[in-house]
């Protein structure tokens, strides 16, 4: 067994989506909404952040090389 994953605090919302754009539907759907940057002070509007599977995407394509690392393949 493998594990893959991300220890950054905003990854899953870049990996899965956010708002209309979220990957399994259930975003926010109240759109667009605003926001204040905790750091800068600005306010930004949006409406979500489309997915970028990323972790997925690894998994997929080093799928065979770890299966042989592994002596499954």
């Amino acid at each position: 067994m493998g594990r893959v994953g991300n220890t950054l605090e905003y990854a899953i919302y870049h990996h899965q989506g956010t708002g209309i754009y979220a990957s399994e539907g259930n975003g926010r759907k109240d759109v667009p909404w605003v926001y204040k940057d905790p750091k800068s002070g600005n306010f930004y509007k949006t409406s979500g952040t489309k997915a970028n599977p990323y972790l997925r995407d690894a998994v997929e394509s080093e799928r065979t090389k770890v299966e042989k690392l592994l002596g499954g393949g």
